[in-house]
């Protein structure tokens, strides 16, 4: 098949002059650390799950080491392949092995030459060779799924998977790169002008010499490589990057665009509507956000740009040189079509939705696309002093409240506002006055509407009810609690009708005549938890059933 090769995609920097200054400016307004984050090539205890082992060339070359993990069980399973950074190797370890274990997926950490500070590594034909003998090795061991092989790399590991996007022969699902490097040739002089220490590994690959080899610099960019005419069934390809990084790490944002811009211009013309403007590359590299446009949320982070050409994928987010670790194996389109679940939330509440394990956890890493904002503190109640702390009386705290949440919703109005309050209310020295409890509730409501936190167009509420109380379990301050529990479910559910608001029965979803509920009478175990974040994520996902 024809291919053709990228020229000069330096040519971009003449045609954009405004903001190649912006980013130089950038570039060199500030020192930074040797060392980024997500360039640490420190060693950690991998889980015992996790195999050593070591995979033969198939082209005659040294064999290289990695990290493998089969998933138990007969039945194919999909195959996750995460690329190590820049100046680590097989053995730096990977935050999403233990949700990678926890899905059943298998999964295969290679160490493609090591650290990018060798001729062998950074880019060489064995780089991707050696992905390519990782794969089928993983395959070699039975119960792959090969038609769900999914590549994810951040950093160095993120030029990686956009080596293997543009050079593997082998299928492959998906490609994933978070903060990458496309062009090594220029990251050479983003690095430098910051005495990063990057340049120095990029001299080490592509010399002898203290002058950058800029052919060779080439060879080794993705965003040079060769593509056919036509635009190949290949695996999707997601770039995701901060869109501070460049200013607060080591690789700016402009990576992931012109790799983006590259391939759209290559496919689909000069002139295609798909790629990323010139006049929208300055507004992001000036205000480091894109005011003109509401991208939502991925991760509960601000998506200040998205485009998409076909299976093509860029999104801009709030963050720097990191990768999003809560949702980022989530994004992997791993399955047929699915729903991804999005929108903002505001959850009001007490101890059961700030505990490690609560369903507010459980559902913030399942809104994907959403931002989950939690206003929770032990012990609060709507609209009591509890324990003489007026900074447990929500009602009080409203305008802080509200101050707080918009903040964290850029300050644009919640799809769901959802209060999970009562049980303390319900204490014995509080007397379970429901009567008071409802005017706190009517008033808290009331604020809330009036805020800025609603748009009266599309604002829900959902009224949550108070979990059972196991009294049998429970400290003296909470007896005669379920009493109560049980005469304010019924007005908040009256309330809930009268308003056309939604209602989430957490006492009836949770029956105690199933075993334990709670671990003291009050607080939820982690079954409990896991049921509530299945049943709110079902009503957010169908809020008219």
């Amino acid at each position: 098949m024809k291919t053709t090769r990228l020229k000069n995609p330096g040519s971009f920097w003449g045609r954009c002059g405004a903001w190649v200054a912006l980013l130089l400016a950038m570039a060199q307004g500030g020192t930074l650390s040797a060392q980024t984050p997500w360039d640490d090539p420190g060693k950690s205890f991998w889980p015992k799950e996790v195999e050593r082992i070591v995979i033969p060339s198939s082209r005659g070359h040294s064999p290289q080491n990695a990290m493998f993990f089969q998933a138990p069980g007969t039945n194919p399973r999909p195959l996750i392949v995460s690329l190590h950074s820049w100046s680590g190797n097989f053995e730096q370890f990977d935050p999403l092995i233990h949700e990678v274990i926890q899905k059943g997926y298998h999964y295969m950490h290679p160490d493609f030459r090591g650290p990018n500070t060798r001729p062998e590594a950074c880019g060489s034909p064995m780089v991707v060779e050696d992905i390519e003998d990782a794969i089928a090795y993983a395959v070699s061991k039975g119960n792959v799924d090969t038609s769900e092989i999914h590549i994810i790399g951040v950093s160095g590991g993120g030029y990686a998977t956009l080596l293997c996007y543009t050079r593997i022969q082998r299928p492959v699902k998906s490609f994933s790169a978070w903060v990458p490097i496309s062009n090594v040739k220029d990251w050479f002089w983003e690095t430098k002008s910051r005495n990063l220490p990057y340049a120095a590994h990029i001299l080490q690959v592509t010399g002898p010499g203290a002058t950058l080899n800029a052919a060779e610099a080439e060879r080794r960019s993705p965003i040079f490589d060769p593509l056919p005419p036509k635009m190949p069934r290949k695996g999707s390809l997601f770039l995701y990057a901060g869109i501070h990084d460049g200013y607060t790490g080591s690789v700016p944002v402009t990576q992931s665009i012109h790799m983006f811009n590259r391939l759209v211009w290559h496919w689909d013309g000069r002139k295609s509507k798909y790629a990323v403007p010139e006049e929208d590359m300055v507004e992001l590299l000036s205000k480091r956000c894109f005011p003109s446009a509401d991208f939502g949320f991925i991760g509960s982070r601000k998506r200040h740009y998205f485009r998409q050409y076909r299976n093509i994928f860029l999104t801009l987010f709030e963050g720097g040189h990191e990768q999003l670790e809560s949702v980022a194996l989530d994004l992997v389109p791993i399955g047929g079509p699915r729903q991804r679940l999005e929108g903002s939330v505001l959850v009001i509440g007490a101890s059961n939705e700030t505990a490690a394990d609560s369903w507010t956890n459980i559902l913030k890493r399942r809104l994907t696309y959403g931002n989950l904002v939690r206003y929770a503190v032990s012990g609060n109640t709507i609209g009591y002093d509890n324990l003489d702390n007026p900074k447990l009386n929500t009602l009080r705290n409203a305008d802080s409240l509200i101050q707080f949440a918009s903040r964290q919703n850029a300050e644009k109005p919640f799809d769901m506002i959802l209060i999970a309050l009562g049980t303390n209310d319900c204490k014995a020295v509080f007397r379970g006055d429901t009567q008071t409890m409802e005017r706190h509730f009517l008033e808290l409501i009331r604020r809330l509407r009036a805020s800025s936190l609603v748009d009266p167009g599309k604002t829900r509420f959902l009224y949550m009810s108070p979990p059972p109380m196991e009294e049998a379990f429970a400290e003296a301050k909470y007896q005669g609690g379920e009493a109560c529990v049980r005469e304010w479910k019924g007005i908040l559910e009256r309330l809930a009708q009268q308003q056309g608001c939604l209602f989430f029965d957490t006492h009836r979803l949770l029956n105690p005549s199933n075993g334990r509920i709670t671990y003291d009478g009050v607080h939820l175990t982690a079954r409990s938890q896991t049921a509530i974040a299945d049943g709110i994520e079902q009503l957010l996902r169908n809020p008219g059933n």
